[in-house]
């Protein structure tokens, strides 16, 4: 006589629990990297477009003029300045509208209305909390601006011209310090008196 066994293979109530909580805890932790990646990544996007369109704005002033016919050597014949100006809202934080501008007229290095060349908006919830500006050459040598901030570039010369109005600031250097929505993390951006463009 053949006796067959049949055994039932399956999980217990306890594995079923158990293999469960294992997925549950791997996927919150997998969502909260994914979070705070897409954070950092959304943070970097905003500071390195930012640092763009302040480039763009010096390499732009070396091909503006006043009319035909400037002469680069009369200081009385002056290139028109190209520079980015951004609005102060509040205590925490700059206007989302970044304006890309070229300064008209007689030149005083600061944007007016009708000046616009372009405006960027931000598009996330990242934001501009600070701006500091000076004439030194490193970060921590600076006081905060708390006014609109105008960042002007005349050619040849590839040194910005910081100007604070409201704290009757100008200089040559500007540290831009942009935040995460939930001020968890933060990147600035150094223009340093040389010209050159950092993003930290």
């Amino acid at each position: 006589m053949i006796v067959h066994l049949h055994t039932n293979k399956a999980f217990t109530l306890i594995e079923f629990v158990v293999i469960i909580s294992i997925f549950a805890i791997i996927a919150t932790i997998v969502l909260f990297n994914f979070t705070g990646f897409s954070s950092n990544i959304s943070l970097s996007n905003l500071s390195h477009d930012v640092a763009l369109v302040i480039r763009q704005a010096q390499v732009a002033s070396g091909s503006s003029t006043t009319g035909a016919g400037i002469d680069l050597f009369n200081p009385n014949d002056k290139p028109n300045a190209r520079g980015v100006y951004f609005e102060y809202v509040t205590g925490s934080r700059f206007n989302s509208n970044i304006i890309l501008f070229q300064d008209l007229g007689s030149p005083n290095n600061l944007y007016t209305s009708g000046e616009d060349l372009d405006t960027i908006t931000i598009q996330s919830t990242d934001y501009i909390k600070s701006i500091e500006t000076g004439s030194g050459s490193g970060p921590g040598q600076h006081n905060p601006c708390t006014g609109d901030v105008h960042i002007t570039f005349i050619r040849p010369d590839p040194t910005p011209i910081v100007n604070c109005p409201s704290s009757s600031s100008v200089g040559g250097y500007a540290d831009i310090e942009i935040h995460s929505s939930d001020d968890a993390r933060h990147k600035n951006i150094y223009i340093y008196p040389s010209g050159q463009i950092d993003v930290q």
